[in-house]
């Protein structure tokens, strides 16, 4: 949020826009996040707190079908969220591309694409000592690739400029929000809690950082690469990311308590 109102200075009207929106949802996150932590930690949690639970884990398990290929291909299903979120991915990658005028190989764009959509549970990974849980999921990468065909070979270019409608953007945008919840809870700090390793289990900082790093890895591993050379142009961006996801984390593990802390 400090850094938000820092750019604030020297930028232009639709700058301080987007600054504004940004300061509003990170004021609004913080009060919803405080509520959640109250009522989770009271005695007796209303009956809406679970229908909340309830509904992101639905939200998590969901995979859409495709109409007439998926009724005989009963394999063929892809993950709502994970699709959300690779579309998000590759559709900012493709602007991004358009905005500097560069070209690069589709091969090395979908390897971009792809540690930007899954850099964080493969950090998450790596820090248990375990397989990145997208390189087992059945739907990850189906996802993913689905997405990536969409925003660049789609016929007639029809979805990437869908995609640039305000209303499908922001819809898309919903559904890559509820699954960047997901990375830290069921896809980072869950990960931790449930490992395959026992210290990673017992361990309250593990737990912590997979929470952290499911949120951000993606964001961090691009920036540490500097895909776009923003550090050479002095234009780094802030770790905005790894603080929302950090302090999720932290909620999140208020919310459950998993080692018996508290």
């Amino acid at each position: 949020m400090l850094s938000a109102l820092h750019r604030t200075y020297e930028a232009s009207p639709g700058e301080k826009i987007n600054t504004a929106i940004e300061l509003a949802f990170a004021a609004a996150s913080a009060v919803i996040i405080a509520l959640l932590v109250a009522t989770a930690l009271s005695d007796d949690a209303p009956s809406i707190y679970d229908a909340v639970v309830d509904f992101y884990a639905v939200c998590e398990s969901h995979a859409f079908p495709l109409p007439g290929i998926t009724d005989t291909i009963t394999w063929l299903r892809f993950s709502t969220m994970d699709f959300f979120g690779s579309t998000v991915c590759c559709c900012g990658f493709r602007a991004r591309l358009e905005q500097n005028k560069q070209k690069t190989p589709w091969f090395l764009a979908l390897a971009c694409c792809c540690l930007m959509q899954f850099g964080g549970t493969t950090l998450v990974g790596l820090l248990l000592g375990q397989p990145a849980s997208w390189t087992t999921s059945p739907t990850a990468c189906r996802s993913l690739l689905l997405a990536f065909w969409l925003t660049v070979s789609c016929p007639f270019d029809l979805f990437y400029r869908m995609y640039q409608h305000k209303i499908i953007k922001s819809m898309i945008a919903i559904g890559a929000a509820l699954s960047t919840g997901h990375a830290v809870t069921s896809w980072g700090a869950d990960k931790a809690i449930n490992a395959i390793h026992p210290k990673p289990r017992a361990s309250v900082f593990s737990t912590l950082m997979a929470g952290a790093f499911g949120a951000s890895g993606g964001g961090l591993s691009v920036h540490a690469l500097d895909l776009w050379g923003e550090r050479r142009r002095g234009k780094e961006r802030s770790y905005a990311a790894f603080l929302f996801g950090a302090v999720a984390s932290v909620s999140y593990y208020l919310m459950r308590n998993p080692h018996g802390v508290f």
